[in-house]
């Protein structure tokens, strides 16, 4: 009893150290320091063009934003800011902030370590080029008492879960306490060795990092300015928006966006996510594992082999390709809920029920993912049941299956209906006719490349492999495939064992995986069949079948692997493998941190808002250099986020009712006294324009707006997510009961 209320006393104690912080962070008045333009001191250099400072000020520790309006007359600008006229190590800011040409509004959040002097804003132009400064104000926010906030509340937090770990496991049968101690710890000692590059003070800027940077940043303003589900983001192309939420699954997304929200600059809401990704990735192949395999050392073996498989981290830090490295997360569970299903001639219900909640999370997982994976997956699903025809074809198999797949669909609505709507609008990514993969495909040697180096892009073949990225299996993959095709007669003649015929099918298909990612795949045949051909074609680059390739070899290694009847050798290739892996990883981590340029950004302010990659959301035609040109800041309009309020006057001769945003079908407009509609067309340039009666004045508010399919949507898909979670609910308390009656 004593020790119970020690601890309700901690905890006690805890929340009242976090009720007086949060406190802090609402009643605390901020210091503000306002500079007019008769402030700035303006210095002009021929030989490094023109200089603009604000008059020093003394701040003490903490978070700060800064806001300036200024109009650039030349082609670009830098804004940093300094301590006496110099870049400090004192201040945490962005690498870089470029101004552009013409009128802006600059917001940029930074940070002090701890009391600074001499603190200034510098503007800085190029060479023969001039700024106007119209007004700069610096506010002291509360983001860094909310980074603290959360750092305290998550140490608590693992205070807490360690001491009620032990209490909890206390009176536990010895060998199941060690046993999860075990697990828990090799799954996070795997998952922090994946994460080791974290460790650095800034980011590994990999290929699309600021693209995905750019969708964290945009979720976070959109939910600051009160859109959810987020459909549009607001701080593409400096407030055009751009509706990456449509066509791109983010929800995995919303995590960094919610530590933006609680004050996490966005390098380290990043860090914090990626981190998180490999957590969940040593995890659920651990579960995976144990599902798949007989033996505990196996289990462990492919734990630290997918989570640390060459594929895996080239998405995750060097490509920083966050749909598919997110959707690798989930690919054993599909094959982990397909073996449910398919292991026995006689299936329980409970191993239906089980296999029905893997393939709904594992399935779902890689839809919010990464669409693409999903296209990549199903036909290896298809090849599975096809090589199980007479398995798959009875009623509580299929059904189970079948309902799995309308879950899944009836789950991710909300994404689904404003997806498929959107398919009817021409953006170019709907408009593309994907091309032939052959030239994509990868040279034998690539495969099986030893040591992968951190350089290079994507490459024809008609350019060799000479300085292109890494597309490696993985040596320890390697070994394994190695093993399973020696294994596969054995397993052929005993195929009726369920994990022999698992074997042997994850050889068959990770070879077909692997074979379709090099360039003796005939894509060019495939690609000619009709509507089938354009479907697979669209997988962009073959070398994306990688990552089934080295989940499904893997597996079948690992099953060869246990067929052996010698111990020692077992366990000989089993630390082996796990050597090389580790070293593959190792030295690949290695090169990308030589190779990787310094990178820290704290907010939107240090991202290139046109970074689109391949423009894939942008009506056809559109020019983004004029909308850069037209980006300037208008007098009579106000925006926040995706809306704007508009403030019509019936006099000159202005007729040019241009919004500041890129026409989608989904804004709507209303007159503010009335409520009246009022039409937006598609303008020039693919550009939002009212289209107002003759002789109107007012005001006009303009926002975004589900429409009622997409509502019904949300609604559809929340009522299936509390039923889930209900009949898991009662499902557990029937155990729960099952195992106490058996105890009485």
């Amino acid at each position: 009893m004593k020790k119970k209320n020690v601890f309700w006393g901690m905890v006690i104690i805890q929340i009242s150290i976090l009720m007086v912080l949060i406190l802090a962070t609402v009643f605390k008045e901020p210091d503000q320091y306002e500079f007019a333009s008769n402030d700035l001191v303006y210095i002009d250099d021929a030989g490094e063009g023109q200089i603009v400072l604000s008059p020093y000020i003394t701040l003490p520790l903490g978070s700060y934003r800064v806001y300036a309006e200024y109009e650039l007359e030349g082609t670009k600008g830098d804004f940093t800011i300094v301590s006496f006229g110099k870049a400090s190590e004192d201040v945490l800011t962005n690498s870089s902030v470029t101004l552009r040409e013409g009128k802006h509004i600059l917001q940029n959040d930074f940070r002090v370590r701890w009391k600074l002097d001499g603190v200034s804003v510098k503007f800085q132009t190029m060479t023969g080029e001039s700024i106007k400064i119209k007004h700069i104000g610096i506010i002291e926010t509360n983001a860094f008492l909310k980074q603290n906030i959360i750092y305290l509340f998550g140490l608590f937090a693992a205070i807490d879960g360690i001491i009620i770990f032990f209490s909890f496991w206390k009176n536990s049968v010895a060998d199941e306490k060690r046993m999860f101690r075990r697990e828990f710890g090799i799954v996070i000692l795997v998952a922090l060795t994946a994460s080791l590059p974290l460790g650095l003070h800034y980011l590994l800027n990999g290929q699309d990092m600021e693209f995905h940077l750019l969708r964290i940043e945009g979720l976070y303003e959109a939910l600051r300015c009160g859109q959810f589900p987020v459909r549009i983001h607001p701080n593409y192309m400096e407030g055009y928006g751009y509706p990456t939420g449509i066509f791109y699954p983010e929800l995995f997304l919303y995590f960094p966006a919610l530590l933006r929200l609680m004050g996490v600059p966005l390098m380290h809401a990043y860090k914090w996510f990626v981190l998180a990704q490999n957590i969940a990735t040593a995890g659920v192949a651990w579960y995976s594992g144990k599902k798949l395999f007989q033996k505990k050392t196996s289990v462990a073996v492919f734990c630290l082999l997918y989570t640390l498989s060459p594929y895996r981290l080239i998405n995750t830090y060097y490509r920083a390709a966050v749909g598919e490295s997110l959707a690798m997360i989930f690919l054993p569970l599909i094959v982990t809920g397909l073996y449910l299903l398919l292991k026995e001639k006689e299936i329980e219900k409970k191993t239906i029920r089980q296999a029905i909640v893997i393939l709904v999370i594992g399935m779902t997982g890689v839809l919010q993912s990464h669409i693409l994976s999903c296209e990549l997956i199903a036909i290896f699903v298809a090849g599975a049941i096809l090589f199980c025809w007479k398995r798959f074809w009875r009623k509580k198999v299929w059904l189970s299956f079948t309902g799995a797949v309308v879950i899944t669909v009836l789950l991710n609505l909300w994404f689904l209906i404003p997806f498929v709507s959107a398919a009817g609008i021409e953006v170019k990514v709907l408009l593309l006719t994907p091309g032939i993969l052959t030239s994509q495909g990868l040279n034998i040697w690539q495969i099986f490349a030893f040591l992968p180096e951190a350089a290079g892009h994507s490459m024809s073949l008609q350019e060799g492999i000479a300085g292109e990225m890494p597309f490696q299996l993985g040596w320890a993959v390697v070994l394994l495939t190695l093993f399973a095709m020696y294994g596969s007669v054995a397993m052929w003649k005993n195929r009726k064992e369920s994990r022999n015929g698992l074997g042997l099918i994850t050889t068959c298909l990770g070879m077909l995986a692997l074979w379709m990612t090099t360039y003796l795949f005939p894509w060019d045949v495939v690609g000619r069949i009709p509507k089938i051909g354009k479907i697979l074609n669209t997988v962009q680059f073959p070398w994306r079948y990688l990552g089934i390739a080295t989940l499904l070899l893997m597996i079948a290694g690992l099953i060869a692997v246990q067929l052996w009847q010698n111990e020692k050798v077992k366990q000989m290739v089993l630390v082996t493998v796990s050597v090389v892996a580790a070293i593959t990883a190792l030295w690949f981590f290695q090169s990308m941190i030589s190779n990787a340029d310094y990178y820290a950004v704290y907010d939107g302010a240090g991202l290139d808002s046109y970074a689109l990659v391949g423009e894939e959301y942008l009506y056809q035609g559109t020019d983004l250099d004029l909308i850069k040109e037209r980006a300037n800041r208008e007098d009579w309009y106000v925006q926040s986020g995706t809306n704007v309020t508009c403030v019509i006057e019936p006099f000159g001769d202005k007729t040019d009712y241009r919004l500041p945003l890129l026409y989608y079908p989904w804004y709507v407009a209303k007159d503010v006294t009335t409520g009246e509609k009022i039409d937006i067309v598609k303008g020039e340039n693919n550009v939002a324009f009212l289209e107002l009666p003759d002789g109107y004045s007012g005001a006009v508010k303009v926002s975004f707006e589900e429409p009622m399919a997409w509502k019904v949507g949300n609604v559809i898909s929340l009522v299936t997510l509390i039923s889930l979670m209900v009949c898991v609910y009662i499902d557990r308390r029937k155990k729960v009961q099952s195992c106490v009656g058996k105890e009485g």
